[in-house]
């Protein structure tokens, strides 16, 4: 048997484009934007928060990256209450535009977010300084084209986001010999986005991961690594697991979700307690809505797969009262998205919801295209912001939307631990560090224990076998003692896995579809090359 292991794949300093201070607005007097019993009088401790308002058009699937609808804002209350005020951030900005992703800074004077103004380019990172009132453009190369989203603060002062602008990409692409282009997502639909980061002032911009599709939401751990969501399409599985990465771009790996319940991950935030809260929900067809989980990532891999030591249990549960449908049904208890968790130790979180058409048998209908009969399906979601109890999963609403709107991406103005500062490695000590047993450099070791440890997942079971190929089994998992017994196991083909070939996935040039490149679940690769498999499902080979 043969194994594929395949994966997918310094620009000079920008000058950042600044516009001058905004005022700030007066208070607005809630008039229908925001409504609610009035909880003054509550003994649970109020927080600032900042969300946005955007036109429900703009809501879409985890593989849309980029949506605009002119008619989004960003927004402030001094306290996470009905009956607070609410003030504007961006309502002066008159030019037509839309905001989303806010992000607080760690001593919370400051909000990060991104807007585009119906002139702009693309998608730019704007900053709010709370204290000041002002906003001013952190620009990464303002006058070229592409979209600069999700940003976040990193703790030694730079700003990491996601953006579709690819030219270190497309530098690789030129220094190949091949015609550089913006390469498009799994369905050829849009530009795909991926993990950038720039100082400050918009300087030293440059791309640090190089997925095929969109890498999106990057938030920053206690550990300081930048925690993700990454869409994931190898073979039939198609998904948004939770990834993290150095802030540099090295030590990429799969934190939880590419084995587990559900299928994407989105909007992944780590807890107090070192556990993460994500929206969990179906690749499409929700409108980014689904379920509140919290991830025991310290214990387990998968929702399965607990740590050496941790006995049972599940890695994943929900959060909420009551249990949301995850998948592509209509889910009777609403939609959950953005979820975000307070640092002031009170297990609570902001989410928005909306309620489900179920609830009040009002949901619309159409027409099967197979049956030719009618069914209902989910209504238009009027996502609001509630408080939600980490600790009995029951809410309380903070911001109810208005007519034709969304109200998302809440965040709390509160201050938070700043997490560790993992330094970028320098040219020197990266090409140290991958200097090969030959002597050359720009070369990294794929090390893998057992080609079989993917027997429980049936990754590597029955189904990849041909005729006269077995393998053998212990309680269901590779006998793999038996496997690197020579007195056991006499001959090379007597063992499944004999080689491996390592591939990389190369970005599908314009006007060429999956189609052409025959028939395959995969886009195109390139075969770098081939290594033997140890008896016991092992190899450890050099790659680029």
């Amino acid at each position: 048997m043969l194994i594929d292991i395949g994966w997918e794949k310094n620009m000079a300093p920008l000058t950042i484009r600044t516009v001058g201070l905004i005022p700030a607005v007066a208070l607005a007097a809630l008039t229908g934007c925001s409504t609610g019993s009035d909880d003054s009088t509550s003994t649970e401790p109020n927080v600032s928060i900042a969300y946005v308002k955007r036109p429900v058009a703009t809501l879409g699937n985890p593989t849309d990256a980029i949506t605009f609808q002119p008619g989004g804002d960003l927004y402030m209350r001094e306290r996470s209450s009905p009956s607070a005020s609410e003030t504007c951030i961006t309502c002066n900005v008159t030019e037509p535009h839309d905001v989303s992703d806010p992000e607080v800074s760690y001593d919370g004077t400051k909000l990060l977010f991104s807007m585009r103004r119906q002139s702009d380019p693309g998608w730019r990172v704007w900053e709010y300084d709370i204290a000041r009132q002002g906003l001013r453009q952190v620009a990464c190369n303002a006058a070229a084209p592409g979209d600069d989203i999700d940003p976040a603060y990193l703790p030694d002062g730079r700003i990491v986001f996601s953006s579709n602008r690819q030219e270190k990409s497309r530098q690789m692409m030129a220094a190949q010999g091949l015609t550089p282009f913006a390469y498009l997502d799994e369905y050829e639909r849009e530009r795909v986005a991926v993990l950038h980061v720039m100082n400050a002032d918009g300087t030293n911009c440059r791309q640090i991961s190089f997925n095929q599709s969109h890498d999106r939401n990057p938030t920053v751990l206690q550990t300081g690594e930048v925690m993700y969501s990454r869409w994931d399409h190898v073979g039939e599985r198609n998904q948004f697991s939770v990834f993290f990465t150095n802030p540099d771009g090295t030590n990429l790996f799969v934190l939880y979700g590419a084995h587990s319940p559900g299928n994407s991950f989105l909007h992944p935030r780590e807890m107090p307690d070192g556990r993460v809260i994500s929206s969990l929900m179906p690749l499409s067809g929700t409108n980014e809505g689904g379920a509140v989980m919290m991830i025991d990532v310290r214990n387990y891999s998968e929702n399965s797969e607990p740590a050496p030591g941790v006995s049972g249990g599940q890695g994943q549960r929900q959060a909420t009262l009551q249990p949301i449908d995850f998948g592509m049904g209509i889910s009777r208890y609403g939609r959950y998205s953005t979820p975000y968790p307070l640092w002031d130790n009170t297990s609570r979180a902001l989410v928005s919801w909306t309620p489900s058409c179920a609830a009040t048998n009002n949901c619309p209908q159409e027409t099967n295209p197979v049956t030719g009969e009618a069914e209902d399906v989910e209504a238009t979601p009027v996502y609001g912001i509630y408080m939600l109890d980490l600790t009995n999963g029951t809410t309380r609403p903070v911001v109810t939307a208005p007519p034709g709107y969304a109200v998302l991406d809440p965040v709390a103005i509160q201050a938070r631990p700043v997490p560790n500062i993992i330094a970028d490695k320098t040219l020197d000590s990266a090409l140290a560090s991958k200097t090969s047993t030959l002597g050359t450099t720009g070369v990294g070791v794929l090390n893998v224990k057992s080609v079989y440890d993917t027997d429980s997942l049936q990754r590597m079971g029955n189904a990849v076998l041909v005729a006269g190929e077995s393998i053998p089994q212990v309680n269901g998992v590779a006998d793999i003692a038996q496997l690197k017994d020579p007195a056991r196991t006499t001959s090379a083909d007597q063992r499944p896995a004999r080689f491996v070939r390592i591939t990389r996935a190369v970005p599908t040039e314009p006007g060429i579809s999956r189609e052409a490149i025959g028939e395959t679940e995969f886009e195109m690769q390139q075969i770098l090359g081939y290594a033997e498999i140890e008896p016991d499902g092992s190899f450890k080979v050099e790659v680029p």
